[in-house]
């Protein structure tokens, strides 16, 4: 087997892979150009090393859900295929029941993270939200939850009519443990 410095094809991440290799810690300008690198396959091989190094043959994966708690959305982005309006053939929205229901069923078929994402739905108030995370984490107090995207956030503040911060805030302290990366085509 070829060592890990052989294998890229980068030139640039060639001195990267020798430190890795070597258990040397990279600089702050390294790290600067692996975020920069446009080739995939040389950072997944540098990253592969690393992981075997670590975990050897070990590999650890997440089991989640998707939960979509309503479709209804009144920003109506044209490439969106799944936003309705309210009374609009098809539009739907999850009781806290509902959510409840779907979520112990995963649970108990072993899921460890739930995403939550759904629509810019007027009627919905962000304590709404904040229950729907408190019996999320009641289910299975270690479930994780990866929940509204960053234009759900900043919506729930101004329907709010409070600060990104304090929604943030009070979404955090009902069990939100980060937030996907969606969204950002709008």
């Amino acid at each position: 087997m070829k060592k890990l410095p052989d294998t890229i094809t980068d030139k640039a991440l060639r001195g990267i892979a020798v430190k890795v290799y070597e258990g040397t810690p990279v600089s702050a300008a390294d790290a600067r150009l692996l975020l920069a690198a446009n080739s995939i396959l040389d950072l997944g091989r540098i990253s592969s090393h690393v992981r075997y190094r670590l975990h050897g043959d070990a590999a650890y994966y997440g089991v989640n859900m998707n939960l979509n708690f309503t479709n209804i959305c009144e920003l109506r982005c044209p490439l969106c295929a799944f936003s309705r309006c309210a009374g609009e053939a098809g539009a739907y929205l999850l009781t806290l029941g509902d959510i409840e229901r779907r979520v112990k069923k995963a649970a108990a078929d072993g899921v460890d993270e739930v995403h939550i994402v759904g629509g810019l739905n007027p009627e919905l108030r962000l304590s709404y939200f904040e229950e729907m995370l408190r019996r999320v984490k009641k289910i299975k107090p270690g479930m994780f939850i990866t929940a509204f995207t960053a234009v759900e956030i900043e919506y729930f503040a101004k329907n709010e009519g409070i600060s990104v911060e304090e929604t943030l805030r009070r979404l955090i302290t009902a069990g939100l443990g980060a937030m996907p990366g969606g969204g950002a085509e709008i």
